[in-house]
């Protein structure tokens, strides 16, 4: 590990160091909002469903925990 980062710093510098990050947080900004979307929304969901039915018996139960 330590002879690649000295190699990435001789040849291209310390920017080299950064090569990647642009094209990193445009594909991970999209995906970070919609999970957080997502995990809102069914949170939401979730909780409506627990104060209109029993909880316990509701199927998707095992699938929270995984969550």
């Amino acid at each position: 590990m330590r002879s690649a980062l000295v190699d990435i710093v001789q040849t291209r510098g310390v920017r080299g160091l950064y090569a990647g990050l642009t094209p990193t947080l445009v594909e991970i900004i999209p995906y970070a909002g919609l999970q957080f979307g997502s995990y809102d929304t069914f949170k939401r969901s979730m909780m409506v469903t627990k104060l209109n039915s029993q909880f316990y018996m509701y199927p998707p139960m095992i699938w929270r925990g995984s969550i």
